[in-house]
């Protein structure tokens, strides 16, 4: 199974090397990949896939027995971006702009941030939008799509491509997660350590992308013998979801003396540093006494960083597919594929704890006497 780990340093490892060849002359030499293993003290398998990523974009030029040269004509094929995100308050959202806004600029692109209100109808603003030559879209609310937003989209002034979330109707360009293959995934990992009674805890509002992930999980466990506990916190859009999943869990410890499962899955990485917190004031012992694990794959600010452990889709992924339809539009090449699904991978942080020979014993509270 691809670990994060690894994926990190070879982006790492990327972003060092696209900022170097942004300062160096077309026809520069590059060093060569066991040079930058010595320079990176890093295996092959992370130095090589960030340089076969600047060789795929036109960055790099290497010839048999020649070497790795700076290719800079690349970056003059500019275009002009225009970014909608909601201003809806989240890690998810802002990460995905800073990690878009940084690899545009590498491929000398221009990029304009629109933020929208969360509450609006964002598909009514793209007739609104001139001068761009493509336009990405990161829309909050997808279940309530209608004919004449799809419209919007189909006939806006410059293509349209909706990141983060999946529109599967034909003509709309999309990179999104496989949101049912991670439920599945997240069964099967932490069916793999051991745990088969698992609690779910449903913090975001219901939707399609929720649904799915939610459907995935419970449907790998009920062909592989786990058993399940759905918690819903019935959190709905505008409300503070951080909130909701802590004054829940409270609740339910509160009225739960022993808790019927072994490992919690939280649909989300920031409800799942909320429900940590919840968890440590209540004094239950992470993993030792319950496994907790989320979902997206966000590295969260704050004490948790780098330990939750999690199932997503890495945002560098995304961004790279919706900048290489960009690039293939600018091309005039319009039959490429343009409804990409990305699949999950595991980020094994020190929230999940491995049984032995399956033994799951669950955490039981301690009462007052």
């Amino acid at each position: 199974m691809k670990k994060l780990r690894n994926m990190r340093k070879s982006d790492l490892i990327y972003d060092r090397l696209a900022d170097r060849i942004s300062m160096m002359a077309d026809g520069d030499p590059f060093p060569s990949v066991r040079e930058l293993m010595t320079e990176f003290e890093a295996s092959q398998f992370s130095v090589l896939p960030a340089v076969k990523k600047l060789q795929k974009q036109g960055f790099l030029k290497s010839y048999i027995g020649r070497g790795s040269f700076v290719c800079r004509r690349a970056r003059e094929r500019q275009a002009k971006l225009v970014l909608l995100t909601s201003d809806w308050p989240s890690y998810g959202n802002a990460e995905f702009d800073r990690l878009f806004l940084a690899e545009a600029g590498r491929r000398n692109h221009r990029v304009r941030v629109v933020h929208y209100p969360f509450a609006s109808d964002v598909y009514s603003m793209l007739d609104e939008i001139r001068g761009a030559d493509a336009i990405l879209l990161e829309p909050l609310r997808i279940d309530s799509f209608t004919a004449e937003q799809l419209r919007s989209i189909l006939q806006a002034p410059a293509p349209v491509i909706v990141c983060r979330a999946e529109i599967p109707i034909n003509g709309i360009r999309y990179v999104a997660g496989n949101a049912m293959m991670a439920g599945s995934v997240t069964a099967n990992y932490l069916h793999s350590m051991g745990h088969r009674r698992i609690g779910i805890l449903w913090t975001e509002p219901h939707n399609r992308t929720m649904r799915d992930l939610v459907d995935g999980f419970r449907t790998y466990a009920r062909f592989n013998g786990l058993e399940t506990e759905l918690l819903d916190c019935a959190t709905e859009y505008g409300e503070n979801a951080l909130d909701n999943t802590r004054a829940f869990l409270h609740r339910y410890l509160a009225e739960v003396p022993v808790l019927p499962f072994s490992a919690l899955f939280v649909v989300s990485d920031e409800t799942a540093v909320a429900a940590l917190d919840a968890l440590e004031a209540e004094g239950i012992r992470v993993p030792q006494e319950l496994s907790v694990i989320g979902q997206g794959m966000i590295d969260i600010p704050g004490r948790y960083r780098g330990r939750l452990t999690s199932v997503g889709h890495p945002l560098e992924t995304i961004v790279s597919r919706a900048l290489e339809i960009i690039d293939t539009l600018q091309k005039g090449d319009f039959q490429k594929e343009t409804q990409i699904k990305i699949d999950p991978v595991v980020f094994e942080g020190a929230t999940v704890r491995r049984f032995s020979n399956s033994v799951i014993i669950p955490y039981r509270k301690e009462t007052a006497l």
